[in-house]
């Protein structure tokens, strides 16, 4: 290894990589590429000479009598070259840390200088409880924050049943209850009720009540894919489950999943907030695609710190992925 140094020797020292370029800036003009290299050649070159004359002081005998290194010289200067190696390695690391905690926290400093009002929190997370139907949540939250609701909280367990009517699969149940509270949801948005009525007709496929399904596809269903020609092909691809023996063989067994239920569900659930005039979906969950979206592009450009888990919104040093390994 020291042959790299003095001449001979089959080992090299690392040497810097030249002409990298950190992702995200401009191609440099060729001047200041020439200009640069010229730089970095001059640094390598005085590493070398400090490496050089370092370790002939500390391992070269003075006097000369071979022309060759003796083995203890030559294990001497390996160690020393390695050692200064390592050292201006750890050295680089322990700067490139500080170097990103400084970053880091004027980071964080930046966005606490950011003016957002306590209220306009309260607010966000208000929305977030009413829509999604957490109405004991909801009273707490809002007797603790002393913020005062436009909508009647009492409105939500209403809605919630209805939810948990149709997640639960007892669809006849929750429309009843929605012509209790509103028949003109249902009389005023066709497609609505025709999935309503196809989420029927599933739970009876699940049931294995085929003549029953059959029966009420014909009734209740076939009608509204007279009318409304693009809700036929969803008819149809309800009743294809009965072409199987075992209905979760079908390709179109996803109509049986929990998912499906989830969907019409949600369907409905943002039907009843628009009667009541509120917004059908909560503003958080725009707000953290949000923040995904604008990551993303950010990471096209510059290193920054940013948040890899939503959960705990903890700011990650540069560079640095969920598991704290760099990123491509």
């Amino acid at each position: 290894m020291f042959g790299g140094v003095f001449g001979g020797g089959s080992q090299k020292p690392a040497q810097p990589a030249m002409g990298g370029m950190p992702m995200g800036q401009a191609p440099m003009d060729p001047n200041a590429q020439m200009a640069a290299a010229e730089q970095e050649m001059e640094m390598v070159t005085d590493m070398f000479a400090r490496i050089s004359d370092l370790c002939y002081q500390k391992c070269l005998i003075q006097r000369y009598s071979d022309e060759e290194l003796t083995k203890a010289e030559s294990v001497c200067a390996d160690r020393c070259v390695a050692k200064y190696f390592q050292v201006n390695r750890e050295v680089t690391d322990k700067l490139a840390k500080m170097s990103q905690a400084r970053h880091l926290d004027e980071w964080e400093r930046k966005m606490r200088e950011v003016p957002i009002a306590k209220s306009d929190l309260n607010q966000l997370i208000m929305n977030y409880l009413i829509i999604e139907g957490y109405k004991d949540a909801a009273e707490k939250f809002s007797e603790e924050s002393g913020l005062t609701s436009s909508v009647d909280l009492g409105s939500i367990e209403e809605r919630m049943q209805i939810r948990f009517a149709v997640q639960n699969g007892d669809i006849r149940a929750a429309i009843e209850r929605v012509n209790d509270l509103n028949p003109d949801i249902l009389d005023t948005d066709p497609r609505l009720y025709f999935h309503l009525q196809q989420q029927h007709l599933i739970e009876l496929i699940r049931q294995g009540r085929a003549e029953d399904a059959l029966a009420f596809a014909q009734d209740e269903l076939a009608p509204h894919g007279e009318e409304h020609p693009e809700l036929l092909r969803e008819l149809e691809k309800t009743m294809a489950l009965l072409a199987f023996e075992v209905t979760g063989e079908s390709p179109l067994a996803e109509l049986l999943d929990f998912e499906h239920r989830q969907k019409t569900a949600n369907e409905l659930n943002a039907a009843l907030l628009a009667a009541h005039s509120q917004p059908k979906e909560p503003k958080l969950p725009a707000l953290l695609q949000l923040l995904a979206w604008t990551q993303e592009q950010l990471d096209e450009k510059v290193n920054y710190p940013r948040i890899n888990n939503i959960v705990n919104a903890v700011l990650d040093e540069p560079g640095k992925d969920t598991s704290g390994t760099p990123r491509a």
